[in-house]
């Protein structure tokens, strides 16, 4: 067996962690954490709120290697007791947006890898397609930052035209508005778009307020089952688990398993951490700022890529 990690903060620099947490316990786990971007850049105790979620979380999933009580419990039931958890310490830090965190997990069994998903991290086994969950709401974002970049580079110069696309989104059009970013009639002209693209038109209404108050608002969208925009994940509130991935595959028939945030917008043809990596250089060759072929909710600039990425690659059998 072939273990590799490989985790990359989004700072060039170097010198700041970011929100990323990968796990290895060979015969017992394997799992990553990817902790949510706070919209105001929320630190506690020189921690970001986003890796303080990734970190709760992937200490509850570490006690999997100690309790084997803890390994026989069903997915939904691990996945409340982490929310519990992370619960307490939002609650306990007082937190006005929760912390969140994504999670895709590998436990390894006697005879089977179970895999367990919440969030837009992935699993891929044997290099085919992988297991992973896209949210609607992401897509949304996506779209209006794409829009908003497009119009702000008509009037400002390198890195500021993503730092002010990725106000827009994040803090909404609304505050756009409010700040000079946008006029009212270009933060409309940008919004009905957005609505009016096929895949979010039958939710046109909820689309406009969603952008209107930006990401800073998506909390309110986790875990909600009547919200058109709802999705399952892991911020403490009780999970819905409508997107919750959650499978066994016999290990006779493994032959690689990689693990991956989606700091990587796209998946390489090879697998091990070399093909990752050439594929993110590729990217970001490509579509730097993440408004072309791979667009996304943030991209890259001089000082920092789109995003943190972190990939765990598992090879078995004769490894070359």
């Amino acid at each position: 067996m072939q273990i590799e990690v490989f985790s990359r903060s989004k700072f060039r620099a170097n010198g700041k962690i970011g929100d990323d947490v990968p796990m290895v316990i060979p015969g017992h786990i394997y799992a990553v954490f990817d902790g949510a971007t706070d919209p105001f850049g929320t630190v506690v105790n020189g921690e970001s709120v986003g890796r303080i979620a990734a970190r709760t979380v992937a200490e509850f999933f570490s006690g999997i290697a100690l309790d084997p009580k803890l390994s026989a419990l069903s997915g939904p039931d691990l996945i409340q007791q982490a929310a519990d958890r992370l619960g307490a310490v939002n609650a306990r830090l007082g937190l006005k947006r929760p912390a969140s965190t994504t999670l895709a997990v590998v436990i390894e069994e006697a005879a089977a890898f179970r895999i367990l998903i919440l969030g837009d991290s992935g699993v891929r086994v044997n290099g085919e397609a992988p297991y992973v969950h896209n949210k609607l709401v992401d897509e949304v974002s996506t779209a209006a930052r794409v829009a908003a970049f497009r119009l702000l580079r008509t009037r400002f110069d390198g890195d500021a035209v993503e730092k002010n696309a990725r106000q827009v989104v994040f803090l909404g059009f609304q505050q756009a508005c409010e700040d000079g970013l946008l006029s009212r009639a270009e933060a409309e002209r940008v919004v009905d778009a957005v609505c009016r693209d096929a895949r979010f038109s039958a939710l046109s209404d909820h689309v406009r307020f969603f952008l209107m108050g930006g990401i800073q608002t998506q909390s309110t969208h986790t875990n909600n089952a009547v919200s058109p925009l709802g999705y399952s994940g892991m911020n403490g509130s009780p999970p819905m688990l409508r997107e919750m991935i959650e499978t066994r595959l016999p290990k006779a028939g493994v032959r690689t398993i990689e693990l991956f945030t989606d700091g990587y917008v796209s998946v390489p043809a090879g697998t091990g951490v070399a093909a990752w990596e050439e594929e993110f250089a590729r990217v970001e060759r490509t579509d730097f700022h993440k408004i072309g072929a791979h667009p996304g909710v943030k991209g890259s600039t001089a000082e920092e890529y789109s995003d943190d990425r972190t990939v765990i690659a598992l090879a078995f059998g004769d490894v070359p």
